[in-house]
């Protein structure tokens, strides 16, 4: 029996000959950021990718942290190419594509040097035009970038239609979440939403969100969605260990049920529906409700 990735590799591939990329429906890429390290965005993106692809549609979690990749054993997933070999064009996205837990597609990272970083424009659009090819087979595409900042996360970051900044409760991290948000200025800031993680309860992250919107709604200019929280469990780091998913049917315990609710939601707010995907000339005569040029969705197919 051939595994899921080899299925999908096949059907992109006839779809590619196909030539049908400009009307197939999209997948949604969302980037999940850590605001400081060790806040568990890497934990959350696969926790989060389970739970999507367990409520209806593909998802594919790529690990685009070059300094610490982990997504690749968290989710169990054999070896192969990575994500670096795609913006190298060594392969092609569907080649590195791995089976994960609860049918996630899992493209690897690889640790590489500053030097080495393969953020250049010809390389990130190589890598952004192959997500086109997998719609409609795949409604989500989750993007780790790890707690990495600046030039690294850029490119992501500008092109998802959704940033999910990742921070715990202390000090230390609201005040570098605040800090990430503002040098994203600029024409094209990206649309960004805050998880708070590790929370004792939901008021304790509501006064989180609070915090940063405030500041950021004052100083910059921008709103900050609420994407949800998620509850301090003491079964989390067992899990990790173990390489097993918390969020899965049933989830084991709180945090599990709170990724759940998160999926839920998001799933709720881009309403992920059969749609075309628009050229990047379409992108720039379209208008959102404030009279700026839309900004949403911008990678092309």
């Amino acid at each position: 029996m051939p595994d899921q990735a080899s299925v999908l590799r096949r059907l992109v591939r006839q779809t590619q000959r196909e030539s049908v990329r400009q009307t197939a429906p999209r997948p949604r890429l969302l980037v999940l950021s850590g605001a400081l390290p060790g806040a568990g965005a890497t934990t959350l993106a696969v926790n989060l990718a389970v739970a999507l692809a367990e409520q209806g549609g593909g998802v594919v979690l790529a690990d685009a942290d070059t300094v610490r990749p982990a997504v690749r054993r968290l989710c169990e997933a054999p070896g192969g190419g990575s994500l670096a070999d795609v913006w190298s064009g060594r392969q092609e996205l569907a080649g590195i594509l791995q089976p994960g837990p609860a049918g996630v597609l899992v493209a690897g990272g690889q640790r590489t040097s500053a030097a080495q970083e393969p953020y250049r424009k010809a390389s990130h659009r190589r890598w952004l035009r192959q997500l086109g090819s997998l719609g409609p087979r795949v409604a989500w595409v989750l993007v780790d970038t790890g707690s990495a900042a600046g030039a690294a996360v850029q490119p992501f970051w500008r092109a998802a239609d959704q940033v999910a900044l990742v921070l715990t409760p202390e000090s230390a991290a609201i005040v570098e979440a605040y800090a990430r948000i503002k040098q994203a200025g600029g024409a094209r800031r990206p649309v960004f939403g805050l998880i708070v993680n590790r929370a004792a309860n939901r008021p304790a992250a509501s006064r989180v969100h609070r915090c940063v919107s405030r500041s950021c709604r004052r100083f910059l200019g921008t709103r900050i969605a609420w994407w949800g929280y998620v509850r301090e469990d003491p079964s989390v780091p067992a899990a990790e260990a173990a390489a097993r998913p918390f969020a899965g049917s049933p989830p084991r315990g709180p945090a599990g049920r709170d990724v759940q609710v998160l999926a839920g939601r998001i799933a709720e707010r881009f309403a992920v529906r059969a749609r075309p995907a628009r050229t990047a000339n379409q992108d720039k005569k379209v208008k959102n409700s404030s009279g700026d040029q839309a900004v949403r969705g911008r990678y092309a197919w």
